[in-house]
């Protein structure tokens, strides 16, 4: 072969790059065109050899190079073949490849002036001159692309390394575009596993006035005891469980978030399948389009019912101990910000005045007899830098003046979200009766804080200092005894989880060196092995001295609200993955419409111009014409038939109400039948083979005429269609072969899904695109499935595999079943004609 000249070859390899960059953007995946990419190039190029290295580490951590693809000239050896081109180390010996490789450099040149090291390992296969690209998959260097010259000493053209330089780039685009699918493909699963796992139900409603579903998961199911389904078919199934009291409500507030454009967020109760109330928290954000309207409510619903009856309870144990405390004859109040922000009866009666109202919001110096104002002022300065002011007398004024010794006590609280302090004080004018009363409220103090659903604590302040006292609650929320923790100092470091130890050491680190607060998060292992989440909150006492000696606090199970907050995290994570298929449905939903519209409009136009001009009574016309005309009218009359046929087959498809009825059939009589009904246009069909099944002979009708009108949509007139047949072990293979142009490789899969297409032969006729998504929902009705072939010798091969019963246990089904009206009352049959 004459060697092309030097312009000859940089187009033929231009042209080559073009084809690699095609066919790497098109194909499925890379692997499947490389060697007919290598193969162009190679050709074009006129050169020995043309191959692919990928970089792997070895076990040792170097890095290595391996052939993995290759096209070479006839003449020529292949380097693949060499066992020293697989896991070949950069190092040593070609370090050069490695730096200029990575950054993103070309090395070419003649071998004979490449380093010794170099020269020597690429001599023994035959190499004169070679240049090499590299391959990046973003900014990762992958490999590199080359070509090699055997049989001359070789100055490569800058457009042959430009062109090896494209290639390598748009293979690297392949390689990234393939691992960056795979990780797409991989996280969906990953992400909707998790969704469908939630302890919460996730959902998006139309924001209509019936907030219709659109989605929901499936833990509905255990939070109300109905399906998803279920929700989809009835619009007014929620609205209808929300408990009578809260409805109106419910409705109030969806109003109103759509009115403002705010986020919806309400806790309202439900009567559940099995009649249950429970009270759930709704969390839900409304999206709108551009045009500012209501679209669609993504949210979140958690049943809070066990959280609402511990509320409950929390709400009837602070009453039940505002009344302990209000009816305690000790003199009782909460100061805040050196003001009574609560006073009991007791407080009252000690200050002399006839209602909280007289001493609420004053200033407690106000009643504090001047002698006793530093001292006070000291105590009040102590109690708010967390210290446990000691018992001490001191003397208040009441409001007629008249003075009152009294003992006084107060500690440091948080009272309503503020630091307050807590004081006690009693008139010692009658101790006895004091101390008696204090007795008595020291008792129901530790009956309120052993009553609290929180573990209250107190432990030495030193690290690893001995726990002194624990409330009760600890058996309910970690399942160890008061005295089983007080005994074992080390089991606090047992139970605390490891991954949240760190945290937790470098908080108590932090208390202990500022002689602050402590406040940590972190897990707990139970007895009973469950995680359980703790909020610490603990301030120091001191003695007097101001030497820290204790950590009093309290430990709040905190673990629903955890769950429930990354819940709610991770359902606002998957609203975007949800809004992105949505937009894909839509644009799938308009495809539709606009091929069903342009199927529906082409043949009404037929019918209602042939009728038109046969109605007319001043226009003659031949019995030839008038035949041709009522040929024609039926034709088009059987296509808004077959596309009538084919919709509402997928609307019974889809909701479920479609079931098989299986008789033994004469698949190959059958097939005749079909073929002479079905309009195929001037193509010659052939019927091969014989087959008998227990199937559903109208819905095998409906196969081989949707396989039959693709054909003829899809290959030009004069082509030859074969329906083949043959029994299988099982069953049954219908086989509908074209000698047309095929079915690319990127449409296989998605041919048989709702409304994808291929390019029909016929431009004013594209077709709906739920043809053959029918046929291969039919075939799986019986249990079977349909694919598509390349057919040897050029065309496509639509294929079914359909199982079959026993052929005698019933009576041979007509093949032409009577007319059927389904749910619509339209007029159809059960097999649709082309």
């Amino acid at each position: 072969m004459e060697p092309i000249p030097e312009q000859g070859r940089s187009d033929a390899v231009v042209r080559a790059v073009s084809f690699a960059a095609e066919r790497f953007l098109t194909a499925e995946s890379w692997r499947d065109c490389i060697d007919e990419v290598l193969k162009r190039l190679g050709c074009a190029a006129e050169v020995g050899r043309v191959y692919v290295y990928e970089n792997h580490r070895g076990i040792d951590g170097r890095l290595l190079m391996s052939i993995r693809h290759e096209w070479h000239a006839p003449a020529i050896a292949p380097a693949s073949a060499r066992p020293e081109n697989q896991s070949f180390p950069y190092r040593p010996g070609f370090e050069r490849w490695e730096s200029e490789l990575q950054a993103g450099s070309t090395i070419q040149g003649l071998l004979r002036e490449f380093p010794g090291p170099e020269r020597a390992a690429m001599e023994s296969m035959d190499i004169v001159s070679l240049v090499l690209v590299p391959i990046f998959t973003g900014q990762d260097w992958w490999g590199f692309m080359g070509f090699d010259e055997c049989s001359r000493e070789r100055t490569w053209l800058p457009a042959e390394v430009d062109a090896l330089r494209a290639a390598a780039g748009t293979l690297g685009a392949a390689i990234r575009r393939e691992h960056t699918d795979e990780q797409l493909r991989e996280a969906e699963a990953k992400y909707r596993a998790i969704v469908e796992q939630l302890p919460v139900a996730i959902y998006i409603d139309a924001a209509d006035s019936e907030s219709t579903s659109v989605y929901v998961s499936p833990q509905i199911e255990q939070i109300a005891g109905t399906r998803p389904e279920e929700h989809y078919a009835d619009p007014n199934l929620w609205i209808g469980m929300i408990h009578p009291a809260d409805r109106e409500r419910w409705r109030a507030e969806s109003a109103r978030v759509m009115a403002d454009r705010d986020s919806f967020a309400l806790e309202y109760r439900i009567v559940s399948r099995d009649g249950q109330v429970k009270w759930l928290h709704d969390e839900a954000h409304l999206e709108r389009d551009e045009m500012n309207r209501p679209r669609y409510w993504r949210g979140v619903i958690s049943d809070v019912t066990e959280r609402k009856r511990v509320e409950q309870a929390l709400a009837d144990s602070e009453e039940l101990h505002r009344g302990v405390v209000e009816m305690s004859p000790d003199a009782i109040f909460v100061g805040v910000e050196g003001r009574f922000e609560f006073v009991n009866a007791a407080m009252v009666r000690l200050l002399g005045a006839s209602d909280p109202s007289e001493l609420l919001g004053r200033a407690v110096m106000d009643f504090v007899h001047p002698d006793y104002h530093e001292l006070v002022r000291d105590k009040m300065i102590a109690v708010k830098q967390g210290a446990e002011a000691p018992i001490a007398s001191e003397k208040y004024v009441r409001l007629d003046g008249t003075e009152v010794d009294v003992e006084v006590a107060a500690i440091a609280l948080t009272y309503r979200g503020k630091p307050a302090g807590l004081v006690l004080a009693r008139d010692v004018t009658e101790r006895g009766r004091t101390e008696e009363q204090l007795r008595q409220a020291e008792a129901k103090y530790r009956a309120l804080v052993e009553q609290l659903p929180a573990i209250v604590y107190m432990a030495e302040f030193e690290e690893a200092g001995d726990w002194l006292y624990v409330s009760p609650q600890i058996e309910s929320i970690l399942g160890f005894t008061p005295q089983e923790w007080t005994a074992d100092p080390t089991l606090f470091d047992q139970r605390i989880h490891p991954d949240d130890e760190a945290q937790y050491r470098a908080d108590e680190a932090r208390s202990r060196t500022s002689g602050g607060p402590l406040s940590s998060e972190y897990r707990m292992v139970a007895r009973d092995g469950r995680e359980v989440w703790i909020r610490d909150e603990a301030f120091v006492v001191r003695d007097d001295s101001g030497r820290p000696l204790l950590h009093q606090g309290v430990m709040f199970d905190v673990t629903q609200n955890k769950l429930a907050e990354q819940a709610l995290r991770d359902g606002l994570e998957r609203e975007h993955e949800a809004s992105e298929r949505l937009r894909s449905l839509d644009e799938m939903r308009n495809a539709f419409l606009h091929a069903v519209s342009h199927e529906l409009r082409t043949p009404l136009t037929s019918v209602m111009g042939f009728a038109l001009t046969l109605s007319r009574k001043d226009v003659t016309i031949s019995d030839a014409d008038r035949a041709d005309m009522l040929d024609r009218l039926a034709a088009n009359a059987r296509k808004l038939e077959r596309l009538l046929s084919d919709l509402l087959d997928v609307d019974r498809l889809a909701r479920g109400i479609l079931e098989p009825k299986l008789y033994p059939t004469d698949v190959a009589e059958l097939a005749r039948r079909v073929v002479s009904e079905t309009e195929v246009g001037r193509r010659d069909v052939r019927i091969e083979g014989t087959a008998r099944a227990h199937v559903d002979g109208p819905k095998v009708e409906r196969i081989l005429e949707n396989l039959l009108v693709n054909s003829a949509r899809h290959t030009p007139e004069g082509s030859t269609v074969w329906v083949r047949l043959s029994q299988t072990d099982d069953g049954v293979q219908i086989a509908v072969d074209d000698d047309g142009p095929g079915v690319p490789d990127a449409l296989k899969q998605d041919i048989f899904e709702p409304f994808h297409q291929g390019q029909s032969s016929n431009t004013h006729a594209p077709g709906t695109g739920i043809g053959l998504s029918l046929v291969a929902r039919f075939a799986e009705l019986h249990g079977g499935r349909a694919w598509v072939e390349d057919r040897p010798g050029g065309g496509a091969s639509f294929r079914v595999s359909i199982p079959s019963g026993d052929l005698g246990t019933v009576e041979p089904q007509p093949l032409r079943p009577a007319p059927e009206v389904d749910e619509d009352a339209v007029p159809r049959r059960e097999r649709g004609v082309a």
